[in-house]
């Protein structure tokens, strides 16, 4: 058995001016509203990805 990344794609669909500012695991920005939590899972684990998010409104 081995590790294995998984890449949890997650949307923040509420505006495009946010900020990411609390996480469990770092991130990837994929565009203006997704980003990814590439999260390493060793053999029998299991792993919780948590995330606060801050909106910015014009």
């Amino acid at each position: 058995k081995e590790a294995v990344t998984v890449k949890v794609l997650e949307k923040l669909y509420r505006w495009s001016e946010w900020e990411i500012i609390k996480k469990s695991s770092d991130f990837e920005k994929l565009n203006s509203r997704t980003v990814i939590f590439p999260v390493e899972i060793k053999p029998d684990g299991e792993a919780v990805v948590t995330y606060r998010v801050r909106y910015r409104h014009p």
